[in-house]
């Protein structure tokens, strides 16, 4: 992770330059009529603040307030993809997180600068202030994905004013280490009443429902020799929506050896942004488990199944405990084979990993 510390004045400039010092992948600015040794020279601050943006790298200021607001506030537009944004007094006696603090990971950044410095870290966010279940960090702690932005704010809303948010698995796959702190358990009693759903399914949600996806679903795939992308994606698509699960929870696809150059599975993996793993037929043979077996798809693969076996295989290789289980077994359509496999997950809240 690349860190960005812009300083104005000498002063500003030792705080940053101790900062670079100490986190890894840092580096320092300083302005051009200051000359600070390590610390790299800039004239218009608006550059290096373009910069990390555009790759959603960590900013830190050491100067007055004013002049980082002024500085980031044409680049602000989420905070799902605003990077954290960091302010310190020349003096190095306050840090403070600006911007994303949540799923920018500002407010962790604060405090470890603080920490570096010997100074006081200033937290303004409602959740951290009064010490609540913050979604947007127990989502980022999981690598949960959030659904929609404004149904989160509204949850947040609700903790902090000690309205009743209601939490639950839907998925058999998914569960938590122990329900986080103020929420309950189970489904709303009242229309106004907020909830958390945790699934990789997607259903008829009331309005009020946050859903929060884990990527735990694997894709086994097989398919013909030649076999172009747009198939392949099709051939997906319709399998996840006859099972009513959310593309976004997809972790990775798989298949046999035989088919790791296949170019219409690489570039769909590429498209879907997710690894593409492949295992040989010897090692599906192996999976445990009952699937539809092929006699002619045995003696040509070495495998008597690929879709369901590498679904298997790779969802239990990404496991934790080294488990997982078959979802839907195998889906056959205009030369394409579609399976997929669930990753148990188990949720931890902060206070359990603390």
């Amino acid at each position: 992770m690349k860190i960005t510390v812009i300083a104005y004045t000498r002063r500003a400039g030792a705080v940053a330059k101790k900062l670079c010092a100490a986190l890894p992948g840092a580096k320092g600015w300083i302005f051009e009529r200051e000359r600070i040794e390590g610390l790299q020279p800039f004239r218009d601050g608006s550059e290096l603040v373009f910069d990390a943006f555009a790759h959603k790298d960590p900013l830190i200021f050491v100067c007055a307030a004013g002049i980082a607001v002024r500085l980031i506030a044409p680049y602000v537009r989420s905070k799902a993809t605003d990077p954290p944004v960091l302010v310190i007094d020349e003096g190095g006696h306050f840090v403070i997180s600006l911007l994303s603090g949540h799923m920018g990971g500002a407010n962790g950044l604060a405090r470890r600068c603080a920490a570096l410095l010997g100074a006081q870290p200033v937290i303004t966010t409602a959740t951290d202030v009064q010490e609540r279940f913050a979604v947007d960090i127990f989502a980022m702690e999981n690598h949960l994905i959030i659904s929609d932005m404004r149904a989160a704010k509204n949850v947040s809303a609700s903790v902090v004013n000690d309205r009743p948010v209601y939490i639950r698995c839907e998925s058999g796959c998914v569960s938590m280490m122990e329900v986080p702190a103020g929420l309950r358990v189970g489904r709303p009693h009242e229309p106004e009443d907020w909830e958390i759903v945790i699934s990789p399914f997607t259903r008829e949600d009331r309005s009020r429902t946050l859903r929060l996806i884990p990527q735990q679903i694997v894709l086994g795939i097989g398919c013909r020799r030649g076999i172009d992308e747009s198939s392949i994606e099709q051939a997906v698509t319709k399998v996840l929506a006859a099972a009513s699960i959310d593309p976004r929870a997809i972790a990775c696809a798989a298949s046999i050896d035989l088919k790791k150059n296949e170019t219409g599975l690489v570039r769909f993996a590429r498209k879907m942004r997710i690894p593409f793993k492949t295992f040989s037929g010897e090692e599906l043979m192996q999976v445990p488990g009952t699937f539809s077996g092929s006699a002619f798809v045995q003696e040509v693969t070495g495998a008597d199944n690929v879709c369901e076996r590498s679904a298997v295989c790779a969802a239990c290789a990404m496991a934790k405990d080294g488990g997982g289980r078959l979802l839907i077994g195998k889906q056959k359509m205009d030369g394409v084979t579609v399976a997929a496999a669930a990753i148990p997950v188990t949720l931890m809240t902060g206070e359990t990993k603390a």
